[in-house]
């Protein structure tokens, strides 16, 4: 829909660019990251391994607490969804749905060529 917003009218597109602004919530890092996991692409599932294990090391204090969900400032320019966020300017957080799978699982997942069958 992004991408279809970008032929819009300037005018137009600046209204379109607000309301998804708004309603970012999609963009949120760790719903991407359980989107980057189903990836038909092995190098994107990959990357979403990479940064799962990631925010595991990095697991905060309060991680057991109640969570807010910041709303992402998103790239409109961005060619595919991975690049929706600036992922070097946000906090990542493991999504609750992966918590109780071991690393192990998601560095075989990395290894598998084929599409991933997740069973949670």
């Amino acid at each position: 829909m992004i991408s279809l917003a970008r032929q819009l009218p300037d005018n137009t597109k600046q209204i379109i660019y607000k309301i998804f602004s708004n309603n970012a919530y999609f963009a949120h890092p760790e719903h991407l990251l359980l989107t980057m996991l189903l990836d038909s692409r092995k190098h994107i599932r990959e990357l979403a391994v990479k940064r799962l294990l990631g925010a595991r090391d990095k697991k905060t204090k309060n991680s057991g607490g109640v969570r807010f969900l910041k709303l992402p400032k998103l790239n409109f320019e961005a060619a595919d969804y991975i690049d929706l966020i600036d992922w070097s300017n946000c906090v990542v957080t493991e999504p609750p749905l992966t918590m109780n799978i071991k690393d192990e699982y998601w560095k075989e997942m990395c290894n598998e060529e084929q599409f991933p069958a997740l069973t949670f």
